[in-house]
């Protein structure tokens, strides 16, 4: 009378695993599709509106390096914020149609702070590569450091809107150092994206990763199960 229990147990953990996985990948796939939209609002421009598009016009006469660049970080964290909670979002509508599932674990209130941080950690990275750069320039460039990223930002978040950006790079830099500029801020820039997007999915993923509900439970069972049988 003792082996059906290690065997129902055993399917029980093979179900818990099933579901888990489940619930994982709706997590998972709502970031990925959040994290693709995200890219294609930046290569379109998206970013380059409202206080941002209004420092840009008055780059670099009535506007200066420092207020486009706090205009640029507040608009991508605002980004940031809006693509976190749409994947919160529709991982939450598809747990909902998981029986048994319980509600997806969604944003705490640090969720904001976390984003800006990491928006304005990418803000003071601009402007250190921009700094680099310009000392490795050569001649005299007619824009101090802030100046530069400003530039930077607005080529990489203004999408096609900003081609002028890159243009006042390089009459700035020199083609060559404006290139390797370009490519330095585009690294930062998903570097930036990847590290908002990861870690809010991973503060989602931890409570499933936490029922540890993985195959090893099922091969115990199964073991058990067999050693039983073995003694009957």
């Amino acid at each position: 009378g003792f082996a059906p229990v290690p065997r129902e147990l055993a399917g029980a953990a093979a179900a818990q695993h099933a579901a888990a996985l489940r619930l994982m990948r709706h997590i998972d796939g709502a970031y990925e599709r959040a994290g693709a939209r995200v890219r294609r609002q930046i290569d379109d421009g998206e970013l380059l509106a409202g206080e941002a598009l209004a420092r840009w016009r008055g780059f670099p006469r009535d506007s200066g390096g420092d207020e486009l660049l706090d205009a640029f970080a507040d608009g991508l964290s605002a980004l940031l914020r809006g693509a976190v909670g749409d994947a919160d979002e529709e991982a939450a509508d598809a747990w909902r149609l998981e029986p048994g599932a319980p509600e997806c674990g969604r944003a705490d209130e640090l969720v904001a702070e976390r984003i800006d941080i990491l928006a304005r950690r990418w803000r003071r990275c601009l402007e250190e590569i921009a700094d680099e750069e310009l000392r490795a320039a050569e001649g005299g460039c007619p824009l101090p450091a802030e100046g530069i990223a400003a530039l930077l930002a607005t080529a990489l978040l203004g999408g096609r809107r900003a081609r002028g950006a890159d243009e006042a790079l390089a009459c700035a830099l020199g083609a060559a150092v404006a290139a390797r500029l370009r490519e330095r801020g585009e690294r930062l820039l998903e570097d930036c994206l990847n590290r908002v997007l990861r870690g809010e999915r991973g503060y989602r993923l931890a409570p499933l990763r936490d029922l540890d509900a993985t195959p090893d439970q099922q091969v115990a069972l199964i073991a058990a199960l067999s050693v039983l049988q073995r003694k009957r």
